[in-house]
Order: C-alpha cells, then structure tokens, then sequence
C-alpha cells in the first residue's frame, strides 16, 4: 500500500512540474503602417515583438499564439471591433498582448485616465485606449500586456493631431542590439511565470485580471520614435532580452520596471541636450494593476443574455463614434462663427471682450453636453 502510494506520489510530481500552460496568447499588433513616418518603426517593433512573444510563450508552455494583425488595410475601428467582440470572444483565463504604434494625445478632461486617446488612419478616428481595454476586460482574460508607443500630450483640437518628433529615416538612438536565438531560456522561465501567473479569483467576485503596461509616454509627454522604434522601444525590448537569457536571481518586476524607466530617461535627457528642437519631453510609465470585470459584463452573464447584450454595446459603440463626430462639428462651427463676430463686433452691437466671453461659455457648454452624454451612454450598458 505505501510501496502504491510512493508512486501515485512521484507520478503526480512529475505531471506537475512538466505539465503545459493549458492558456494561450492572443498577440495584437495595431500599427500604422499606412503612414510612412511610422512604415520602417512598425516593420522593426514587428519584427522584435514577434521573437518575444514566441519566447515567452515557451517558457510559459504554452503552444498556441493567435496573431491579430491591426495592421495596413486592418487599422480600422471595424476590424479592432471584430477582434474585440468575435475573436476574443472566448478568451477567458488567457494572455492577451496588446502593441500600439501610431498618433496619441489627450484632451483636459481625462484627469482620472492616464491611458491616451488613439487616432486611427490620418485622425478621422479616434479611441481611448481605455475603452479598448474594458472591452478586453469584458472576456475575461487573466493578464493584459498593454505595449503603447504613442504620444500622450494635450494636443489643442480635434484635427491638429500630432506628429512625431523624429524623422522617418531615423536618427534618434543607436541601432539596436538583440539576441537571436534560445540562449538560457530555462534559467529565466521562473520570472516569466511568475510575473504572467493568473490571479486568484475570490467566488461570487468580478472577474479579476493583472494589467501590465508598458507606455512610452506619461500624462503631457511625447513619444521620440525614429525608424528603428524610438528611444522607449530600444531600451524595452533590450531590457526584455535581458531578462528572457541571461537571468539572474535578483531580477524581479520591481528591477524590469525601474530599468526600463530609468535608462529611458536617461537617454531622453541626453537627446535632448543634443538636439532641443526635434526632441520633446518623454516619460515613460511600467506599472502592473489588477482590475476587475466591468459591471456591464457581470449583469449580462447573470440575466444570461450575453448574445443580446454584446450587440448592445455594439450599438452604443456606434452612437458614441456618432456623438464625437457631432462634438468635433459643433467646435468647429462654433469656431467659425467666432471668427465672424470678431471681424464685425459693430454689426452685432457688442465688443470684443463680449464676444470672446460668450464663445467662451458656448464652448464649455458644448464640452459639459458631451461629457455627460458619453457618461450616458456607460449608464445604459451598465443597466
């Protein structure tokens, strides 16, 4: 009987420390690769992310990777709707990557929100990476990685929309040095499963998910990026390599993070030095949250009515894009109008100092109008 039990024992320790990560990743590149100022960067970030995750994914044991390629004809709001609502649709437990390469800002609104707002194609379109994000969330998945590369400044209007301080031939850092091959992958596996283990889930509890950001730029900073990537990507995917082949025991997310910030700043402030005309204010940000399903998704399974409701959001997706377009309309008329009061305050019978109050207070109201419809539009998925 102890001779039986000995080795159920030694079969079960076996199992365990050879059994596979039953999850799989689900790698999303959103790149504009349709501008020619980002072409060469997104062919680098591409080609270096896609080694890392294969990397990483052996480590964890796991087999499968989905790819979803954002990219070219794809960088659409469509196409990323149909990643988010059908693709990722059962995801539940998995590890999504998210990579963004593109346009970026914010507007004074977003003061609790520190994730920046994406432009899609030439700035017809934009979203908060925020938004993208909880609908992520919504399925359930037990890590997001979010790698943004983006401009995260106050950019004053809708259609100025930023560029990027660097050339498309790129002159910003030196060329990047990677590994290519599986050097001692196994002596770091331990620091990847721990960082990307799932989280414990309390029963009767929203869904919790470990939330991993990499982002280029802070709150009123901007992205250097340059043809092989930019600063902040350099000294990422080096400071990545390190830790997946040469280990060691003291490395630790605490270490990745304050490398990966503190190096890119360094480099930052040196570029800066050099060349103050081109070179604009970067702080990166590597952080890891936890947060938890959205009240919207909880409801829904409990009504079980998911179908139904995925179609609802579908729908109030639509009528927000819609409300923005009329938002950015009503300025820019209102702008107009400005202007035209300016030129002739005797026709109006007022002076310019009135003027100039009461488009001031239109504004605002256009502003507090839209804030509390886009809040309305939360209530009814909540509800």
């Amino acid at each position: 009987m102890k001779i039986n039990i000995l080795i159920l024992f030694i079969f079960c320790l076996n199992f365990s420390l050879f059994a596979k990560d039953i999850r799989d990743i689900h790698y999303i590149k959103i790149m504009d690769s349709n501008n020619e100022a980002f072409l060469l960067a997104s062919e680098a970030i591409e080609k270096k992310f896609d080694r890392q995750v294969k990397e990483i994914s052996i480590m964890l044991g796991i087999v499968d990777i989905k790819e979803h390629n954002l990219m070219g004809n794809n960088f659409t709001e469509d196409q990323i709707n149909h990643v988010i609502d059908d693709e990722l649709k059962y995801s539940k437990g998995d590890i999504i990557i998210v990579v963004y390469l593109g346009h970026g800002y914010r507007e004074n609104w977003q003061r609790e929100d520190s994730y920046p707002i994406l432009f899609l194609g030439k700035g017809v379109n934009t979203f908060r990476y925020s938004d993208l994000l909880d609908d992520i969330l919504s399925n359930k998945p037990s890590v997001v990685i979010s790698i943004l590369n983006t401009c995260n400044a106050l950019i004053p209007g809708y259609q100025n929309h930023p560029q990027i301080a660097g050339e498309p031939d790129g002159s910003i850092g030196s060329k990047m040095k990677f590994y290519d091959g599986h050097k001692d992958l196994n002596n770091s596996s331990l620091f990847w499963q721990i960082l990307l283990a799932p989280l414990k889930q309390e029963k009767h509890k929203p869904y919790i998910t470990k939330c991993i950001d990499f982002i280029s730029s802070a709150p009123n900073s901007y992205a250097n990026i340059d043809k092989n990537g930019g600063i902040f990507f350099k000294y990422l995917a080096e400071t990545i390599d390190n830790y997946l082949y040469s280990y060691k025991e003291n490395y630790t997310w605490e270490s990745m993070k304050s490398e990966v910030e503190s190096v890119t700043k360094k480099q930052i402030s040196y570029a800066i030095r050099m060349d103050p005309e081109r070179i604009k204010k970067q702080v990166p940000v590597c952080r890891i949250t936890t947060k938890r399903q959205t009240t919207a998704t909880i409801y829904s399974e409990k009504i079980s009515y998911k179908e139904e409701r995925n179609e609802q959001r579908k729908d109030i997706r639509v009528l927000k894009k819609e409300r923005r377009k009329k938002y950015h309309f009503d300025l820019k008329s209102l702008k107009e109008k400005k202007v035209n009061h300016l030129k002739n305050p005797a026709y109006y019978n007022t002076t310019l100092k009135e003027i100039r109050q009461y488009f001031r207070v239109q504004k605002k109201q256009l502003r507090v109008n839209f804030i509390d419809d886009m809040k309305r539009f939360g209530e009814i998925i909540k509800y």
